[in-house]
């Protein structure tokens, strides 16, 4: 696997194994292989630091939205130490509550920093 592969599975794995896995045991476990201990997550909720903050993050998201699921919405792609990946925020009727990218910068085939950028749709999520 090339390195632009590597750095794109980790963040479409982060979409669904992290974000979009309610088991908090089989999130937990991937977040400490996905994640460097010190790294960074940050949306419009703020900063957190570490596996139990990106935890917490995570969490925080699904409870917000128990009925809705992440879909990528294309490929993730990656430069240099960058990855992103577009995302769409569903609900079981198929429409659309909310689009983001996510941005990663990787060192050593690990997530250092995490960024989540949201952009509601016209329907508000919930």
């Amino acid at each position: 696997m090339t390195t632009t592969d590597r750095i794109g599975d980790l963040v479409r794995r982060n979409l669904f194994e992290v974000f979009g896995q309610r088991d908090g045991d089989a999130r937990r476990a991937v977040i400490a292989e996905l994640y460097t201990p010190d790294a960074q997550f940050t949306d419009h909720e703020g900063t957190v630091t570490g596996h139990a903050g990106i935890d917490a993050a995570a969490e925080r998201v699904l409870t917000l939205f128990p009925q809705l699921h992440f879909a990528a919405a294309g490929a993730p792609s990656a430069v240099g130490d960058l990855g992103r990946i577009a995302w769409e925020l569903c609900g079981a009727d198929g429409i659309v509550r909310a689009r983001g990218t996510d941005i990663a910068t990787v060192a050593d085939g690990r997530i250092t920093r995490m960024w989540t950028f949201v952009e509601p749709s016209a329907t508000d999520a919930g």
